[in-house]
């Protein structure tokens, strides 16, 4: 699903205030240390890519949305960023990687099941990366993001649930045979916001809340949010799943 300008601005927004991509790469710095080249699959914006530009001497940013590609590279040219990015847009398991073999270390965080679901995918990894392979996914079903099962609690809404998740993830590298290991994250990877109606549109565009329902969630932000500073913040309580291995090609 395409991102919105607006989607990215909130999204880009929140990376600023929050410590989530540090920690994760602070857990897996030791471990690529001695590697020249990266890859992030399903990039985004920048998320793990921008805080990797220490580390790497060249990262590819591999990503189907264009728009996000436009996004991340104005936000390189806005912090005059000197790293050596390369781009490619379009589906991960189509996309040539020949002139770019081999590649120390590949990322992914909440991309799908396209990257993390299916052998294809997975093989395409093993063949191309000759060092670790970091899966990042959310460990489980239900969403509680934003506290959105209280909202939808009051709004007498089902609660929505992600399509695919660390157990997931498990079953199809088990059956690959594949030696990982794991690692949980916990993390508040919470939103600001300018003001309570900047809060209201972030709500209503995320939730697609008809006009009858906005009460209701004016009343749950009332009590959810918080002032910190000159701005309105809501907490997001998450937790993920790092499966990673050492690979090598021959």
């Amino acid at each position: 699903m395409e991102w919105t300008k607006r989607e990215m601005d909130w999204y880009y927004k929140a990376l600023k205030y929050n410590y989530y991509p540090q920690n994760v790469i602070d857990f897996i710095r030791p471990l690529i240390k001695d590697k020249k080249s990266v890859i992030d699959v399903g990039s985004g914006i920048g998320t793990f890519a921008m805080n990797l530009v220490n580390d790497f001497e060249k990262i590819i940013a591999v990503d189907q949305s264009k728009e996000m590609i436009d996004y991340f590279k104005n936000i390189i040219k806005n912090n005059n960023n000197k790293a050596n990015f390369k781009f490619k847009i379009g589906d991960w398991n189509n996309i040539d990687f020949e002139n770019d073999f081999p590649i120390g270390a590949l990322i992914t965080a909440y991309s799908g099941e396209e990257v993390i679901g299916n052998k294809k995918s997975i093989n395409k990894m093993t063949n191309l990366i000759n060092g670790y392979i970091f899966l990042f996914v959310p460990t489980n079903r239900e969403k509680h993001s934003f506290y959105s099962d209280v909202l939808y609690e009051r709004l007498g809404k089902m609660k929505r649930n992600r399509s695919y998740i660390a157990e997931d993830v498990k079953r199809i590298l088990d059956k690959m045979n594949i030696n990982y290991k794991c690692k949980k994250f916990n993390y508040n990877f919470g939103q600001i916001f300018s003001d309570f109606d900047d809060a209201v549109d972030f709500f209503k565009f995320h939730y697609d809340l008809e006009q009858s329902e906005i009460k209701v969630l004016e009343g749950f932000l009332h009590d959810y949010l918080k002032r910190r500073d000159d701005y309105l913040w809501i907490d997001n309580y998450k937790e993920s799943t790092m499966f990673y291995w050492k690979n090598s090609v021959r």
